[in-house]
């Protein structure tokens, strides 16, 4: 579910530039789509969640008890 509104939140930067792209030919903002896609989400996020380890997946306990119990997998 987080990746479908990952991907949808994507196309929706994506379709946004291409419009602005389309009013003003102006690639500015095509140019932080693309550092955003490229640098952030494929290299720093990446690199963030390998250096905090599980600590990057925490919660905190108030909303451990607020959130239902999901699991994936057939154990």
């Amino acid at each position: 579910m987080i990746f479908a509104i990952s991907m949808d939140y994507t196309v929706f930067l994506l379709s946004s530039a291409k419009e602005h792209w389309h009013r003003s030919h102006e690639v500015i903002l095509g140019i932080a789509v693309l550092l955003d896609a490229m640098l952030v989400r494929l290299v720093l996020i990446p690199t963030l969640l390998r250096v905090f380890g599980r600590y990057a997946w925490a919660r905190p306990q108030w909303l451990q008890r607020l959130l239902p119990d999901v699991r994936f997998g057939h154990a």
